[in-house]
């Protein structure tokens, strides 16, 4: 079994949809999924950084989940560092859903996180 977490804007159990930037996403999505590929569990934990009113940054909150992997749309450098920190490897995809990246994920097809275009340029944000 394999845990992954992702950044999502509203839970639907697998059919959630994965949030355009991480850091901000008001849930994180904590999917455990069998060696051939079948989604055995999802649950919802709200994000309750400094983001939205709490402590803490988003990496330090999500390594408390234990996952074996992040699946993200975008995230900037120092997160993904936290993430490397931390031994969690973070991936790059672009699918919607969670079903569509858990598929993505077991037939290999998601890469390495890279910081997103927004960060490059200096934009504000850093999670």
């Amino acid at each position: 079994m394999v845990k992954l977490v992702f950044p999502i804007s509203e839970f639907d159990q697998e059919y959630s949809i994965i949030a355009d930037h991480f850091g901000r996403a008001p849930f994180f999505a904590v999917v455990e999924v069998s060696e051939d590929g079948r989604i055995i569990s999802v649950e919802a934990k709200e994000n309750t950084s400094e983001h939205f009113g709490g402590t803490g940054h988003p990496p330090e909150i999500i390594a408390g989940f234990n996952p074996d992997f992040m699946v993200v749309k975008g995230m900037g450098p120092r997160a993904i560092n936290m993430f490397q920190e931390r031994g969690i490897r973070v991936f790059m995809c672009d699918a919607i859903s969670i079903a569509e990246a858990v598929k993505l994920f077991m037939k290999g097809k998601l890469g390495d996180a890279e910081p997103c275009e927004e960060h490059r340029h200096g934009h504000e944000h850093e999670y």
